[in-house]
């Protein structure tokens, strides 16, 4: 299950990514310090545009997400679901108390570590998904 999980997070990655020259994509630590700063500026009722890209990359996140995303690996199918309804904000704080805990990667791409933290706080599961599914 494992070395399943890890190929999800490694496609999704490339499915967030693909769009975007890999020299351009957001690394974990970039996301964390974009977050903190958000997170420090709503303390003091300020916007900034650290408050955009953070919230607006975790939403999309979550858009995508909810859009019933499967994947086949190694010959059978496998869907992400949101098992624990939360907030963007609660989703920004989870992936804040992960990345300190977590921070020997700050390089890593920010997808896959936003995916690491949501499936570690079981906000987000994998599940198999039957051949036959149709996504609508």
């Amino acid at each position: 299950m494992k070395v399943m999980f890890a190929v999800l997070v490694l496609a999704l990655a490339t499915l967030f990514t693909a769009a975007k020259p890999a020299s351009a994509a957001t690394t974990a630590g970039e996301l964390q310090s974009y977050c903190k700063t958000a997170e420090e500026n709503h303390a003091k009722g300020t916007l900034t545009t650290e408050n955009g890209y953070c919230i607006g990359y975790v939403s999309g996140f979550f858009d995508l997400v909810s859009q019933g995303t499967i994947f086949r690996i190694k010959g059978k199918f496998y869907g992400l679901i949101i098992v624990k309804e939360t907030t963007t904000g609660n989703a920004v704080i989870i992936f804040a108390k992960y990345m300190t805990t977590h921070s020997e990667n700050p390089n890593e791409d920010a997808t896959g570590a936003l995916l690491d933290a949501l499936y570690e706080a079981k906000i987000l599961a994998v599940v198999p998904v039957a051949e036959n599914s149709q996504v609508q």
